[in-house]
């Protein structure tokens, strides 16, 4: 069970304990399965060394005992390990005996993945036999109706194309991949095809970042930004996990209970419709129309109860992955306000494509880069963090003392080349098409989530640093459907609780709450142990501004898992600690905007392979339209001016006005000029 869940720590613990009440040496079939069930665990967490300690002896074992469907499936693990491990040599065999014991068995799924796999392994050294294998595994798929083992097979044959520059073909691989995905996304309460499409997901960014360049190769700009705005989303749904029908809202839950029921019963359908097609006599013709008729009638209910449960409830639309339609970017671009252009970044290995869009216009710029950008962000990041090492003296950026410091490398080049190399790979290809606009709206992807797009700037002939944010307002969003809502008109602040100090190990978050309270003649604060858990899912469900000066915790193995700290009291059962997956399951409508200003709540980790993705995200993907963090702990002195001038701001500007303003302000106080102080906090979402 906890196998299926991905809880896979878990499940290695149990199969342990059911192996010591059964000695090692027992190699009965039963305990066979258990060790190599432990192994496929390790494989997925990522402990390979763990997981061939247990298949290589074993391996032989259950094939002198005839176990060939358990043999078969412990080769395919091994190949895939190999495979990682970059030892084709080992894998190729494994991959091919995997075929041999699924084919003797008649098991199409695993025969699909064993010819994938063949494919992959082939390719480069006999691109044509490659091209065989990875042929066969898609008609197989296709034949079977599988969804997770077709759509990684469809991706690895977009990828024979691509390294071809057959980008034709590619695309259409890509495309049917994506597809295959999007229908498994439909399983959005998890269960053992999600969890099995999950476990591949490193290779979906790499489809979607694949599809986009090949796409762009041929010209097809408005159905590559369509794609590329897609790869945020698809990281958001993944990473966030799987949906509950247990919500706060009782009539919510009934609503999310009978979609889930629905989902087991097409789930049933489709395994028994797949057990049918898999019998080679064929003596169940009749059977598999009826099951097929039935599935049809059901996809059509299915279809249309989440179209209005969508409508009632629409926190939860960003569950649902949806096929991309160029003609719906088409309406995005017509919706973006004159003063507005986006820019949204990919990387494709050290193939750099920038694209803007405008009302007027879209585009993208391609750059080949000579060196990785990753360690270009991590040091410049490392060395805004240290104003000694920087070397600027325009009053925006003087230089300050700061109470904590990340040292960057001994090498590293002072603050302003960094700032300029960044600013000309970044921001100078495209200068001339955001020029006149006085927004900018990023959509980053991958390593360059983390980067503080408004602190970085050209060197100008004197030596001092011309940052972007002193040309234009800057925002973070992942969804562009933000251009197709209104603007907030009221901005009224009086529907405003805050939260500050829960754990009273921060002096001065206490004091800015209280100051911001009284800026806005409001009571409605909470500080120390009146912070509550209690009080925070509440004022989500029912306030329009919320403010968190608190400590904020990402778990970089379990995301769900991360929490922002809230008082450590008796309260109701709640356990102080506010995390993701309760903030999904909370009836959040009409809340405008949470502020998370004591913790690096807008850090970005890259917690599986291509996807970035900050707790900040969190709240975006449940229905608040703006959020405000921080990429770094800042000094508490430093975030109260911020905030107080914020929220000043707040009650006559836009959002990114105002905290563009505020940080302008922080930067003409003395002692907080450096950047380290006023660059670390980003809007996300709605700018307005």
């Amino acid at each position: 069970m906890y196998t299926h869940q991905g809880a896979y720590q878990t499940a290695i613990t149990y199969f342990s304990k059911a192996l010591q009440l059964r000695p090692y040496k027992s190699d009965d079939e039963s305990s066979i399965r258990s060790r190599a069930n432990m192994a496929e665990c390790y494989m997925y967490l990522k402990r390979n060394d763990s997981a061939l300690a247990i298949l290589q002896p074993l391996y032989p074992i259950a094939r002198k005992e005839q176990l060939y469907r358990l043999s078969g499936s412990m080769a395919m693990t091994m190949s895939r390990i190999y495979i990682i491990e970059q030892q084709p040599d080992k894998a190729l065999p494994m991959a091919q005996a995997a075929y041999d014991d699924a084919n003797k068995n008649g098991i199409p799924d695993s025969q699909a993945e064993a010819l994938m796999l063949l494919g992959v392994l082939n390719r480069g050294s006999n691109n044509a036999k490659a091209l065989q294998y990875l042929q066969q595994a898609t008609a197989l798929s296709e034949k079977y109706s599988m969804l997770t083992i077709g759509w990684e097979a469809y991706y690895e044959l977009g990828e024979h194309y691509y390294a071809q520059k057959d980008f034709s073909n590619a695309i259409a691989a890509f495309k049917k991949a994506a597809d295959l995905i999007d229908k498994n996304s439909s399983n959005i309460f998890g269960g053992e095809d999600a969890r099995k499409t999950y476990q591949s997901s490193g290779k979906k960014p790499e489809l979607y970042t694949r599809l986009i360049s090949a796409l762009t190769a041929t010209g097809a700009t408005e159905e590559a930004w369509a794609f590329a705005q897609k790869t945020q989303q698809e990281a958001v749904k993944d990473l966030l996990g799987s949906l509950s029908a247990d919500a706060s809202n009782a009539d919510k839950a009934a609503a999310l209970q009978k979609l889930l029921d629905l989902q087991q019963k097409r789930s049933w359908i489709d395994k028994s419709i797949q057990q049918l097609q898999a019998d080679a006599k064929g003596n169940n013709a009749a059977q598999l129309k009826t099951l097929q008729q039935t599935r049809e009638i059901l996809e059509k209910e299915y279809l249309n109860y989440v179209t209005d449960l969508v409508k009632t409830y629409p926190d939860i639309d960003g569950y649902f992955s949806k096929n991309v339609n160029p003609e719906d970017f088409k309406d995005i671009k017509e919706n973006i306000p004159d003063d507005v252009a986006i820019v949204l970044y990919l990387l494709n290995g050290r193939q750099l494509l920038i694209f803007t869009a405008t009302n007027k216009k879209i585009a993208v710029k391609e750059q080949q880069l000579t060196a990785d950008l990753e360690p270009m962000v991590d040091q410049y990041i490392a060395t805004l963090s240290n104003p000694a090492k920087t070397a600027s003296g325009k009053p925006l950026v003087l230089r300050s003392t700061i109470k904590k410091k990340l040292t960057p490398p001994a090498n590293a080049k002072p603050f302003a080349e960094q700032s300029d190399a960044l600013y000309q790979l970044l921001i100078a290809p495209i200068e001339a098409d955001i020029s006149n606009y006085k927004s900018l709206c990023i959509i980053p992807n991958g390593k360059l989530s983390n980067l503080p797009f408004q602190c970085i700037g050209k060197k100008l002939n004197d030596g001092h640093v011309r940052y972007l944010i002193e040309d234009h307002g800057v925002f973070y969003t992942n969804k562009l459907t933000v251009f197709l809502k209104a603007g907030r008109k009221d901005k009224s602040l009086a529907s405003f609780t805050g939260f500050g100090n829960p754990d009273k190990s921060l002096n001065s978050a206490g004091k800015e709450v209280e100051a911001i309270g009284k800026m806005l003649n409001t009571t409605n604060i909470f500080l120390q142990d009146y912070a509550t858990e209690s009080k925070a899912k509440q004022s989500l469900e029912q306030t329009k501004y919320i403010h968190f000066a608190t400590h904020g915790v990402l778990n970089y193995t379990d995301f769900s898992s991360s929490y922002l700290k809230m008082a450590n009291v008796q309260d109701g059962g709640e356990d102080g600690e506010l995390r993701i997956d309760e903030i999904k399951s909370l009836s959040i409508n009409g809340c405008e905007l949470v502020t998370l200003s004591a913790c690096e709540t807008a850090v970005n980790q890259e917690l599986k392979k291509g996807w970035y993705i900050s707790p900040a995200n969190a709240f975006l993907v449940s229905s608040v339209r703006s959020v405000v963090a921080s990429l770094w702990a800042v000094d508490d002195d430093a975030t109260n001016i911020l905030m107080q001038a914020f929220y000043k701001n707040l009650q006559t500007m836009d959002k990114q006005e105002a905290l563009r303003k505020a940080q302008a302000t922080l930067s003409a106080t003395p002692g907080f000029e450096h950047p380290f102080y006023w660059g670390a906090f980003v809007l996300y979402g709605d700018w307005r």
